[in-house]
């Protein structure tokens, strides 16, 4: 996957979970069985390989049409082509 490493990026990203909105106790059955075999899945993962493996998949691979490896970019990945990819994932997966 990528050549750059993890350090080129430490720092350079920052998620407060105190500012995303939601609350967990009005999450349906199925919704939290969702949310836990993603964590299942995924929560044992670093932070540089969940890294690579998004920017591998179509979403990230089409907001960087036309820009070089290591340039900046600005394009937003709209929830629709998440939707439409991840949803694919899951019937064909």
């Amino acid at each position: 996957m990528s050549n750059i490493s993890n350090a080129a990026h430490r720092g350079c990203f920052d998620v407060e979970l105190a500012a995303i909105p939601g609350d967990a106790s009005k999450l349906k059955e199925k919704e939290i069985e969702t949310v836990n075999a993603v964590i299942k899945h995924y929560g044992g993962k670093t932070a540089l390989w969940l890294s690579e493996l998004t920017h591998a998949e179509s979403p990230w691979k089409n907001a960087r049409k036309g820009l070089k490896p290591g340039e900046m970019g600005n394009q937003e990945i709209s929830h629709a082509a998440m939707a439409e990819y991840y949803g694919g994932l899951v019937q064909h997966g």
